[in-house]
């Protein structure tokens, strides 16, 4: 949150932000071949970056940095990865 404070972003830019994006249907009119690019490309981008965001995450609720970075990261990039592949292989059976 102090990283986000020193850049600029506030909690009421980020809420704003939020609530644009559900108000928005984008999202929900998006096809599931591009949902599921977009959160790989999310878990890529958090790859980039698994060392910074676990070092934040020890930041933010004070766990040891090896719990966040060999669990709670990896963990979040597999869960992204995981998703896109249910949107890549299983929704379009549903559609």
């Amino acid at each position: 949150a102090a990283g986000a404070a020193r850049r600029g972003v506030t909690a009421d830019a980020a809420v704003s932000a939020a609530r644009a994006a559900m108000d928005s249907s984008e999202w929900a009119e998006m096809k599931p071949a591009a949902r599921a690019r977009l959160l790989n490309w999310l878990a890529d981008a958090m790859e980039a970056c698994a060392e910074e965001l676990a070092a934040i995450e020890t930041l933010n609720n004070g766990m040891p940095l090896g719990d966040a970075r060999h669990f709670h990261v990896p963990h979040a990039i597999e869960t992204l990865r995981y998703y896109a592949d249910v949107y890549d292989h299983v929704v379009h059976l549903i559609d």
